[in-house]
């Protein structure tokens, strides 16, 4: 490989390239033109040959003189081909500005080696713009699937398992749903018909006991409730008419109940019927775990009434009122026995709602000895307090047995007053009825 001095036919000035072979490329460092080595021309050649090569040299660095400029080296047409055409000027003392299309062209980043490859071997060098064109090349359509990422393919396992679970979904569809009709099945007589006897039967039953896991049974009751909305007024409006003779039939056990009822419409002023309506929450019988419904009995004696406890003894029969419920609620009992001392001394039944609480008011100690409550003893919330029994009695783990955190509960409590050793009075639960720990009087 030898060292040429070409001359740029662009800008005229030459530069030093390697020869290798007469199509290889070459770029004019000053105005970055490029193209093959035969557009060249060879500084000290005749006008139209071709590049060939010349003998490496060692290059000879002249040292310039301080005082004064180093003289210009002379340029004959024997030197230069295009003297005519172009001469080369000597460097000056100051170093002038250059043109604005030369800065230009200067300053234009280099093609790489793929845009050098596509310039034409025989390109026109009297329009060398034209060649460096900044336009981009057509898109190949044919050539759109190499640039394209390729699609993800799916191995055979992925697509087993996809195939696997969606079976097993719609097996376990088909399994609930056959067991669905199964069940509705069930709850139709043999010939296949579903009177309205047996509804009521079912309705009936699901009001007496506790609902189960089932949501048929929980609808079922809570649609009997709503009925009873219904019948109540045929009960409580004949109940508190003074004109009313025999008032047994709209009391549960009317014989016991029948004395307190004349007693209570003798007041003065006599207590007449007001607002009734619903509650919402469906307490269970401390007793039996039965969920029942609860009604508030408002009163022209008092605004908050009592709670209503319904029996249905038959559906062509009025309801049946539980008559010491009402009025223990009504009179708020619980809380004048709370406020009378005097009655201290002696246990009593109370008929309360009562759910359990976690004893935050309690010592860590007396935690450990007694189960708190909480009882309601009146329709309007208003007499609230709290009771405990002591976990080492029966009675106490009786009702740890039987009561559910979640739940809200009717009872019959016995209760009593005891000074505990801190020297507070608490209010303690001795039994309830349906426990079978003590005779009920």
């Amino acid at each position: 490989m030898a060292a040429l001095t070409l001359q740029c036919p662009h800008c005229g000035k030459p530069f030093l390239a390697m020869h290798s072979h007469p199509d290889s490329l070459a770029t004019c460092p000053h105005c970055s033109c490029n193209g093959p080595l035969r557009n060249f021309h060879v500084m000290g050649a005749a006008p139209g040959s071709s590049a060939t090569s010349l003998p490496l040299q060692r290059r000879q660095i002249r040292q310039a003189t301080p005082d004064a400029p180093p003289p210009p080296q002379p340029s004959t047409a024997a030197d230069n081909p295009f003297a005519e055409q172009q001469p080369l000027t000597p460097p000056s003392e100051e170093p002038t500005e250059p043109a604005p299309e030369e800065r230009r062209r200067a300053t234009r980043p280099k093609k790489s080696a793929f845009a050098q490859a596509g310039a034409a071997v025989d390109a026109d060098w009297e329009a060398p713009h034209e060649e460096f064109s900044e336009e981009l090349p057509e898109w190949d359509e044919g050539a759109q699937h190499i640039a394209r990422p390729p699609g993800r393919r799916w191995s055979p396992l992925a697509v087993f398992t996809g195939i696997v679970l969606l079976l097993a979904c719609a097996a376990g569809g088909a399994l609930l749903i056959w067991l669905s009709l199964k069940e509705k099945k069930q709850n139709v007589s043999s010939d296949g018909s579903n009177t309205e006897m047996q509804r009521r039967s079912v309705l009936a039953d699901s009001l007496i006991k506790p609902p189960g896991q089932t949501l048929e049974q929980r609808v079922s009751w809570e649609l009997y409730a709503d009925s009873l909305v219904q019948r109540v007024p045929g009960t409580l409006d004949p109940l508190f008419a003074p004109s009313t003779v025999d008032r047994r039939p709209y009391l549960h056990d009317a014989d016991t109940a029948l004395p307190r009822v004349e007693k209570f419409f003798a007041r003065t002023p006599r207590p007449d019927i007001g607002p009734i309506e619903r509650l919402k929450i469906a307490p269970l019988l401390l007793s039996t775990g039965e969920r029942i419904a609860l009604f508030r009995i408002s009163t022209t004696t008092n605004e908050a009434g009592g709670l209503g406890r319904f029996y249905d003894v038959d559906p062509n029969e009025p309801l049946q009122l539980d008559w010491d419920l009402f009025e223990e609620t009504h009179d708020e009992v619980l809380k004048n026995y709370l406020l009378d001392k005097s009655q201290h001394n002696e246990s009593q039944w109370f008929q309360v709602g009562l759910r359990r609480t976690h004893g935050l008011e309690l010592n860590e100690e007396q935690r450990e000895t007694f189960h708190p409550f909480e009882l309601q003893g009146a329709a309007s919330g208003g007499v609230r307090v709290y009771a405990y029994c002591r976990k080492s009695l029966p009675i106490g783990k009786r009702l740890d047995e039987l009561m559910d955190w979640s739940e809200v509960y009717l009872g019959t409590l016995l209760v009593g007053v005891e000074q505990m050793q801190t020297g507070e009075f608490r209010l303690m639960i001795l039994d309830f009825r349906g426990s079978g720990l003590v005779q009920e009087k």
